[in-house]
């Protein structure tokens, strides 16, 4: 009916809705790296949508940009890196696993 009108689609068809999560991880993005992208931009959804299929979550996503706003952030050079295509893309499997290594590190000397 009319009331349905400006609903998500993927909401009507069943399929999950995305756009909280989307817009929280970019958001967060946005707070860390100081930058404004958008998280309706169908590039930086189709990217986070595609790595929340495979089963990562926003925590995760927070992970890979405090530890890549760590190691580019100030270098002037990398931090244009600092964006959703390159975080966000097929590399991002690996930038979490790094972000997990160097937290298993602050707890080994503790060990």
């Amino acid at each position: 009916g009319k009331d349905r009108i400006g609903e998500d689609r993927e909401t009507l068809s069943g399929k999950p809705d995305y756009a909280p999560q989307v817009r929280e991880i970019v958001d967060y993005l946005n707070a860390v790296v100081g930058s404004s992208f958008r998280a309706t931009t169908r590039n930086t959804v189709a990217h986070v949508k595609a790595r929340l299929k495979e089963g990562y979550t926003v925590d995760d996503f927070r992970a890979v940009i405090d530890k890549k706003a760590s190691d580019w952030g100030s270098d002037a050079k990398m931090s244009r890196y600092l964006r959703p295509d390159t975080l966000f893309g097929t590399k991002f499997e690996g930038y979490l696993q790094e972000s997990r290594a160097v937290r298993a590190n602050d707890f080994s000397e503790y060990d």
